[in-house]
C-alpha cells in the first residue's frame, strides 16, 4: 500500500511539473488576447487529464494520439485567432510551444511503441507539415535503427534524402545499409535502381546544359536479339550509304582502323563508366544474384528501367538473365519486349508492328515449348494489347484476330487452359459471336468440369432464357452438378436458387432447389440453409418454417451460428413468440458456438430479461462469463444496454 501511495504521488508530481512548464506559454496566450481566462482553464484541465492518461500502468497509443490531436486543434485555433487579431509574428513563448509539445509527445509515444510503423509514418507526416526538416532527418535515422527489418522505412528515408534534402550520398548509403539487412527485399532493390537512374539522368542533363561532350565510349555487350533489332533499324541507312562508304574505305581504311583500335584500347575513366550507365547494370546484376532469377522481380526491375530512355543496356542485361530461364513466364516476358519497351525505346514504329514482333517471338516460343501455360500467357498478352487499344484502330483489330487465331491453335493442340478459354469467350461475346462463345464454353466445361466455365455457361443461358422457361437451364445445371466435385458446387446451387427466385418459378420448384442443395452437402451449404429459412418464413406459414429449420438443423448436425440466428429470428418475428422453443434454440446455439459468440449470449440474456425472468437472465450472464474465451466484450455490451 505504501508503494502504491508513493507511485501515485510520483505521478502527480510529474504531471504537475509538466503543467508548470507551460505557465509562460499560457500567460503569453492570455496577454495577447488569443484565449480568455475560461479557455485557459479548460486547456489546463484537458492537458492535465491527458497527462494522467499517459501515466497509467498500461499506456495506450490511442491516449498519445488523442493528446496530439487536441494540441493540433489548439494550434490551429491559435493561428486563426492570431490572424484575425492581426498580430505580428514575434518570438514569444507561445509561438512555437505547441509544435514543440507535439514533437515531444510523438517522441514519448515512439519510445513506448518503437515497432509501430504506422506511428512512425504519422510522425514523419507531422514533421513535413510543420517544417521540421531537421527533426525529420533524426526521426528517419531513429526509425530504421529500431526497425531495420522494415523495407518501407528505408525507402522513405532514402527518398527524403534524395528528393527533399538533395543528398545523394546519404540516400545511397541508406539503401545500401537496408539491403545488407534485407537483401531479399524487392522494394529496396527497385528503389535503389530507380535512385541510380535518377542520379545518372540528372548528371547527363547537367553535362548537356554545360555544353560538355557526350560520352562516345563503347557500350557493354548486349544480347543478340537487341543487336539484331538495332541492325534492322539501321538497315535502310546502311544500304543508302554503302556506295559512299566503299569509296571512302579505299583512302581511309588504314587510318580509320588505327584510330578505332586506339579508342577501343584506351581505358575508360570512372566518370566515363558512370555516365555510360555501368552502375544501374551492376545494381541489376547484384539484385538478381541476391533474389534469384525470379520473373516477377525482374519484371519489376524492367518497369523501373522503362521509365528512363537511356536504359537499353540495363534492360539487355535483365533480358539476358531471363533468356537463361526455361520457365514459360520468363519466355513470355522476353517475347513481350518489343511491345512493352516501346516507350523507353522511343522508336517511330506503329503499335501494331511492335505487336506483330512480339507475336512472332511468342510463335517461336510455343513451337519450341508447347505447354498449356505458354499458350495461356500468349492469350493473356493478346488480351492486354486489346485492352490498351481503342475500338476501331488497327491495333484493336489485329489483337482481336490474333487472339482468336492463338486460341484456336491452342484448342487444336489440346493446350487451351480454363483461363484462356474464359478470355476467349469474353472476346467472342464482345465481338458479337455469341453462338461460338456458348459452344466453346459448354464444350470445355463438359471436358474439364471447371466450375467457373459452368457458371459462365449457365449465366449465358439465363441471359437468353424466356421469363417462364428454365428447362434448358435446369438440364445444364444438372449436368454441371454431375461433372463437378461436391466441394465446388456451392456457386452452382446459389445460381440455381437465384434463377428460380428471379424468374418466379412455382413455390414447389423453388423449394425443390433448396432441398436438393441441402442434400448435396456441398461445402458452405450453411449459407443456403440460412437463405432457405428466410425464404420459407417470408412466403409460407409458421408451421412450414418450423418444419424447414427443424429439418435443416437435423441434416446439418453442427449448424453454423448463422443458421441458428435465422431460426431464432423466425420465432421472434411472431406476435407472441414461443418462449420454450426460443430457449431450446438458444441452448442448442450456445452449446455449439457459445465459446466464441458473445453476441449470441447477449441476445439470449436480452430475451430472458424481456420475458420478465431476471433470474434466468442473470443465470445466462453468469454462464456466458464462464464459457466465453474472452468475456470482456460481452460484459461491456451487457453493461451498456
Amino acid at each position: 500500500r505504501g508503494d502504491h501511495c508513493f507511485s501515485v504521488a510520483a505521478m502527480t508530481e510529474a504531471v504537475q511539473q509538466q503543467l508548470e512548464g507551460q505557465i509562460d506559454e499560457l500567460r503569453d496566450l492570455l496577454r495577447r488576447n488569443i484565449f480568455d481566462q475560461d479557455e485557459i482553464r479548460h486547456i489546463i484541465r484537458r492537458r492535465k487529464a491527458f497527462e494522467y492518461a499517459l501515466r497509467r500502468r498500461q499506456t495506450r497509443k490511442e491516449d498519445f494520439l488523442a493528446y496530439i490531436q487536441y494540441e493540433l486543434h489548439v494550434e490551429a485555433l491559435r493561428k486563426k485567432r492570431k490572424l484575425a487579431l492581426n498580430l505580428q509574428k514575434k518570438n514569444t513563448p507561445s509561438e512555437f510551444a505547441i509544435i514543440k509539445r507535439v514533437h515531444a509527445l510523438f517522441k514519448r509515444a515512439l519510445q513506448k511503441f518503437k515497432g509501430d510503423v504506422r506511428l512512425w509514418n504519422q510522425y514523419f507526416q507531422f514533421c513535413r507539415t510543420s517544417g521540421g526538416n531537421k527533426a525529420l532527418g533524426k526521426a528517419f535515422a531513429t526509425a530504421v535503427q529500431y526497425n531495420p527489418r522494415e523495407p518501407g522505412l528505408w525507402v522513405n528515408a532514402a527518398k527524403w534524402e534524395f528528393e527533399e534534402n538533395v543528398n545523394i550520398n546519404a540516400a545511397r548509403t541508406l539503401l545500401q545499409q537496408g539491403l545488407r539487412i534485407n537483401s531479399d527485399s524487392h522494394a529496396l532493390w527497385c528503389e535503389y535502381l530507380r535512385l541510380e537512374f535518377l542520379f545518372l539522368e540528372k548528371m547527363r542533363k547537367r553535362r548537356q546544359v554545360l555544353g560538355l561532350d557526350p560520352i562516345h565510349a563503347a557500350a557493354p555487350p548486349v544480347s543478340a536479339q537487341s543487336s539484331k533489332r538495332r541492325r534492322t533499324e539501321r538497315k535502310d541507312d546502311s544500304d543508302s550509304d554503302s556506295d559512299s562508304d566503299s569509296s571512302d574505305e579505299d583512302g581511309n581504311d588504314s587510318d580509320g582502323g588505327n584510330q578505332s583500335q586506339a579508342v577501343a584500347q584506351q581505358p575508360l575513366s570512372a566518370e566515363d563508366r558512370f555516365l555510360r550507365g555501368d552502375i544501374p547494370i551492376t545494381v541489376c546484376k547484384k539484385a538478381v544474384d541476391a533474389i534469384g532469377c525470379d520473373v516477377n522481380f525482374i519484371g519489376r526491375l524492367l518497369q523501373v528501367c522503362r521509365i528512363f530512355c537511356d536504359s537499353l543496356t540495363t534492360r539487355d542485361t535483365l533480358y539476358q538473365r531471363l533468356a537463361e530461364d526455361s520457365s514459360p513466364e520468363a519466355a513470355a516476358c522476353v517475347s513481350r519486349r518489343p511491345f512493352e519497351d516501346r516507350a523507353a525505346d522511343s522508336l517511330p514504329v506503329p503499335l501494331e508492328e511492335l505487336f506483330e514482333q512480339s507475336c512472332a517471338l511468342f510463335d517461336e516460343t510455343v513451337e519450341s515449348s508447347s505447354s498449356t501455360r505458354q499458350w495461356e500467357l500468349y492469350i493473356a498478352f493478346c488480351e492486354s494489347a486489346l485492352l490498351q487499344a481503342s475500338a476501331g484502330d488497327a491495333l484493336h483489330a489485329k489483337a482481336c484476330d490474333q487472339l482468336d487465331r492463338v486460341a484456336q491453335n491452342a484448342l487444336a493442340a489440346g493446350k487451351l487452359s480454363v483461363a484462356g478459354c474464359s478470355t476467349w469467350t469474353n472476346i467472342l461475346l464482345s465481338t458479337g459471336q455469341r453462338d461460338r462463345a456458348v459452344d466453346l464454353c459448354e464444350t470445355l466445361a463438359r471436358k474439364t468440369g471447371d466450375v467457373g466455365l459452368w457458371m459462365k455457361r449457365l449465366n449465358l443461358e439465363l441471359s437468353s432464357s424466356a421469363s417462364s422457361d428454365l428447362k434448358v437451364f435446369h438440364e445444364l445445371h444438372s449436368a454441371a452438378v454431375s461433372a463437378t466435385p461436391a466441394t465446388d458446387q456451392l456457386p452452382l446451387w446459389v445460381l440455381c436458387i437465384e434463377a428460380s427466385l428471379q424468374f418466379q418459378e412455382p413455390l414447389k420448384d423453388t423449394q425443390s432447389c433448396f432441398e436438393a442443395a441441402l442434400e448435396s452437402r456441398c461445402q458452405g451449404v450453411d449459407s443456403i440453409a440460412a437463405l432457405f429459412i428466410d425464404w420459407v418464413s417470408a412466403t409460407q406459414s409458421l408451421a412450414a418454417a418450423r418444419r424447414v429449420y427443424t429439418l435443416v438443423l437435423k441434416q446439418l448436425g453442427c449448424a453454423t451460428q448463422q443458421v441458428f440466428e435465422r431460426s431464432i429470428a423466425c420465432e421472434m418475428a411472431q406476435p407472441t413468440p414461443d418462449a420454450q422453443r426460443l430457449r431450446s434454440l438458444y441452448e442448442r446455439a450456445v452449446a455449439g458456438h457459445g465459446v466464441v459468440a458473445p453476441g449470441l449470449w447477449l441476445e439470449y440474456a436480452r430475451f430472458e430479461a424481456s420475458d420478465g425472468d431476471l433470474q434466468r437472465a442473470n443465470a445466462v450472464y453468469g454462464r456466458a462469463v464462464k464459457t466465453l474465451h474472452d468475456a470482456e466484450p460481452f460484459i461491456s455490451m451487457y453493461s451498456a444496454q
